[in-house]
């Protein structure tokens, strides 16, 4: 089963609405989180390279968590405003896992609150 066709988003993004005034947003909504998740995923690769003894990180992880949410959502009212938030935290909740999000890279990780992650790299 792919992301798309989770009951969560099926019922939120992946569902036409009724009301065509909303129509233009709703697509506005879906476009921006398939680039979202495109780039992501550029960065969500990385992490292996990165990090090689973490478990998977990959977009297929962030995937499934569209299946975990909508059985513990299932019957909870979510708009589809709502389910973008969630996709994008999805997204983003391992992506400091790669180096790349620290703009000056390991550099930025040296200092005392860093250091256990250091040591361990």
């Amino acid at each position: 089963m792919g992301w798309q066709d989770t009951e969560l988003w099926q019922r939120t993004l992946g569902q036409e609405t009724d009301i065509p005034a909303e129509r233009p947003y709703k697509e506005r909504l879906r476009v921006a989180l398939f680039t979202f998740r495109d780039n992501a995923s550029v960065l969500a690769d990385q992490i292996p390279g990165d990090l090689p003894g973490l478990t998977d990180h990959s977009v297929r992880h962030m995937d499934s968590l569209w299946e975990v949410a909508s059985l513990l959502a299932a019957g909870v009212p979510i708009d589809p405003l709502e389910a973008f938030v969630f996709g994008g935290a999805v997204l983003l909740h391992d992506l400091a896992n790669c180096v790349a999000a620290f703009q000056g890279g390991l550099a930025d990780l040296r200092g005392p609150e860093w250091n256990d992650i250091v040591h361990a790299t």
